[in-house]
């Protein structure tokens, strides 16, 4: 059980977005409820906060409980945007081993970089290749963290 300040500033930082998104969701809907009053804006801005609070509920619980993995490394390489809604990207972890993470086509990622990677642990998702030592990140995906430049160029 951790406690919000001992968090990793990258999971606090996602978290504070989270609730971000709700309070401005909240206030965007009742501005036009008030304004013109809209009873469906402010229905749908009502209930798209519910679900986003819902959402900040179940990634609180996950942190503080410690249900996360880390996997830190440096990207050695970016797949191709394609159709598909994942591209494929390579990181070289310190202890020498090369995994392959399947990742959203909308992150953006540099070769070269450092890069952690917060996953939600014992996540059961569907995956779009069942390869040993490749990681799809759907619904397991919490945040991402740029650590910068990788001091081994």
């Amino acid at each position: 059980m951790k406690r919000f300040k001992e968090w990793p500033a990258a999971l606090q930082r996602r978290w504070a977005l989270l609730i971000s998104a709700c309070a401005g969701i909240l206030l965007v809907g009742l501005a036009v409820f008030f304004a013109f009053n809209d009873t469906m804006m402010l229905a749908l801005s009502s209930l798209l906060t519910l679900f986003l609070v819902l959402r900040c509920i179940h990634f609180y619980r996950i942190v503080r409980s410690g249900g996360y993995e880390v996997i830190d490394g440096i990207c050695i390489s970016v797949g191709r945007v394609g159709i598909r809604k994942y591209r494929r990207i390579r990181l070289l972890l310190s202890d020498g081993t090369e995994k392959d993470i399947l990742i959203d086509k909308h992150t953006s990622l540099r070769v070269g970089n450092s890069y952690r990677i917060y996953l939600r642990r014992g996540a059961s998702s569907s995956t779009p290749s069942d390869l040993p030592g490749e990681y799809w990140t759907g619904d397991s995906f919490l945040c991402l963290e740029n650590l910068g430049r990788s001091s081994a160029d």
